[in-house]
């Protein structure tokens, strides 16, 4: 068994904009930027990363690159995004093709780190994504939602699977 040392990831303003239609000033990010480097603070989850563009929702929302490049980001501090698996898997072009329009390779990339939040049922697709990303050079942590709701034997299957594509987190 190995030891890693823990990153800690925050995602205020991610998980905050549920309130605000993620709809936050440039001079609020920046200074929760800031905020979050002073406190040692390893990765940020700015927002989502999505297609669906119906409605109003702030940069935060969509959380492109262009966005995250006309942002003061501290240099120490690692970005990430999140993705919500039942959109990849809802995509005409597939979970792949979704996956392509929403990322460049890392390298041209503001952020490292791709968490993907997923049903167990949408979880086939996670792993593809999983795959896809890794390809790109991205970080992934896969976010299973609900599963406190899963027996052992689900919760262990999941683990079986994982460790076939792994993520970089689960």
């Amino acid at each position: 068994m190995t030891s890693a040392v823990p990153m800690l990831l925050d995602c205020t303003l991610r998980d905050g904009g549920y309130h605000n239609d993620w709809d936050f000033s440039i001079d609020l990010i920046e200074e929760y930027l800031q905020a979050m480097d002073a406190v040692s603070v390893d990765m940020v989850e700015l927002g989502f990363r999505s297609l669906e563009t119906e409605g109003f929702r702030g940069g935060c929302a969509y959380t492109t690159d262009g966005f995250i490049s006309g942002l003061a980001v501290p240099q120490g501090l690692s970005l990430g995004v999140m993705v919500n698996t039942g959109e990849l898997s809802r995509s005409v072009d597939g979970v792949v093709g979704a996956i392509d329009a929403l990322f460049a390779p890392a390298a041209k990339s503001p952020i490292t780190m791709v968490r993907l939040a997923s049903h167990l049922a949408e979880f086939e697709d996670a792993l593809t994504a999983t795959v896809r990303l890794r390809e790109l050079g991205y970080l992934v942590g896969i976010n299973l939602m609900q599963i406190a709701d899963r027996t052992d034997a689900e919760i262990e299957d999941v683990a079986r699977r994982a460790a076939e594509s792994p993520p970089d987190v689960l």
